[in-house]
């Protein structure tokens, strides 16, 4: 991987707060992997988490699986989405399969190593896992609204998630941060 990268990861809201050191430090446990066939799955239900992923490029679904039926799509996930970051927190097999839709290059964070970062006290890991709790306070606030609006009879058209040029979450993020500390580095 390259220093457009590292630039790249500066944009994503995992990565705010931290700085060109941290992020240095956190670079040296990714890795990147290009999928070139649609339909390749990149990880089953249940399997052992081995860390989070980053669409840099592409396009990926996350489903799950129904005995005898087509799998459910959850989300499409594009340009900039997290998904796997739990098993940063708490490493538990995986509750859905993610599978490439279009060519995707994604951006592998190691999570072995990086609970050993985290074990070892450096602050860029416990500034990302203050941006996975964010995260996570954003995902709930989105299923309460799909909670809401499945009981008045609603639906909303589906879509790719992708966190960058996001004005919604923009505003979201700012609001968040502010009430745990940290600075917004990059779009969100």
């Amino acid at each position: 991987m390259s220093h457009a990268v590292i630039d790249y990861l500066r944009t994503l809201p995992l990565f705010a707060g931290l700085d060109t050191h941290e992020i240095g430090d956190l670079f040296q446990i990714m890795g990147l992997e290009t999928y070139s066939e649609p339909g390749h799955v990149i990880f089953e239900v249940g399997d052992k988490p081995d860390g989070a992923y980053i669409v840099k490029k592409g396009v990926c679904a996350l489903t799950l699986p129904v005995e005898g039926e087509a799998p459910r799509e959850v989300v499409r996930l594009g340009c900039g989405a997290v998904v796997g970051e739990l098993c940063l927190v708490r490493p538990e097999p995986r509750t859905l399969r993610l599978s490439v839709v279009d060519p995707a290059d994604i951006i592998v964070l190691n999570g072995p190593a990086f609970h050993r970062l985290r074990e070892a006290g450096h602050a860029g890991a416990y500034k990302l896992l203050r941006n996975v709790g964010l995260m996570m306070c954003e995902r709930l606030r989105d299923t309460n609204e799909l909670i809401e609006m499945e009981w008045r009879g609603e639906t909303r058209a589906p879509s790719v998630v992708s966190p960058l040029g996001s004005t919604r979450k923009e505003s979201a993020w700012r609001r968040l941060l502010g009430l745990v500390g940290g600075t917004k580095g990059g779009a969100a």
